[in-house]
């Protein structure tokens, strides 16, 4: 029987001229994936978190947060970080106690990826290096910015639309079109708001084709505090927006 040592020798480095070989969920030994910057990959829930010094009584409510966190190792070892999943962190306050909660989005991109165990998108908004299975799938990893709107969070990233969670349980509800009002493959994951009125301010670039095509449309919407749709106003940049 080998030793441990002698299979662990034996191991190859998973990546070959650049691109991942192989089903092993070795990430790559680049700055993007190593010491602070490593995926943490977790899903999960803490109970009354230790805390160093005093949070104040008056302090109630939830603190939320998203990031680029990487699920599996990706297809190409020169990847960035703007490509890693949408995680998202709640930390809730209430009487001087803090509890945890992380969950991934559950983009069209993530589940996909998980039933196949493996990265199946290659470079950052470059379709044209995806798998042949996950072609016309929408590639967004909703990890930019995070909004409350209307009782849901909304898990945002400009190359795609948002998708709305539960912000109580940060369950993945699916996509979310306004109530079918915003028809655009992509959002902004940086809208306004008036503080007075509560109206949404937002708009989206490559907003006439797929979301992946180049297009040099950008919309601009303003929504209303109660979700409906008040203005639509279309028009062509003078140069490419991705």
């Amino acid at each position: 029987m080998a030793h441990i040592y002698e299979i662990a020798n034996s191991v190859e480095y998973p990546y070959v001229d650049g691109r991942k070989r192989g089903n092993q969920v070795k990430f790559p030994n680049t700055p993007v994936f190593q010491t602070f910057n490593a995926p943490s990959r977790l899903e999960g829930d803490i109970f009354d978190l230790e805390i160093s010094g005093t949070i104040p009584q008056e302090i109630n409510g939830t603190f939320y947060r998203v990031q680029p966190d990487h699920r599996f190792p990706p297809v190409f070892e020169e990847d960035i970080h703007f490509s890693g999943d949408g995680s998202i962190t709640a930390i809730q306050i209430q009487d001087g106690h803090a509890d945890f909660k992380q969950r991934y989005v559950q983009t069209d991109k993530f589940k996909a990826e998980a039933a196949a165990r493996k990265s199946l998108f290659g470079k950052y908004r470059n379709p044209y290096t995806d798998s042949e299975s996950v072609k016309g799938v929408i590639r967004t990893v909703a990890n930019t910015n995070i909004t409350f709107w209307r009782g849901v969070l909304l898990a945002s990233k400009e190359d795609g639309p948002p998708y709305a969670l539960d912000p109580t349980t940060l369950e993945t509800i699916g996509r979310y079109d306004f109530e079918g009002q915003v028809q655009s493959p992509t959002f902004t994951a940086h809208p306004k708001f008036d503080p007075n009125t509560g109206e949404m301010i937002c708009f989206a670039y490559e907003a006439g084709g797929n979301g992946n095509d180049g297009s040099c449309d950008i919309v601009v919407y303003t929504i209303d505090a109660n979700g409906k749709k008040t203005e639509e106003a279309w028009y062509k940049s003078p140069f490419y927006q991705g």
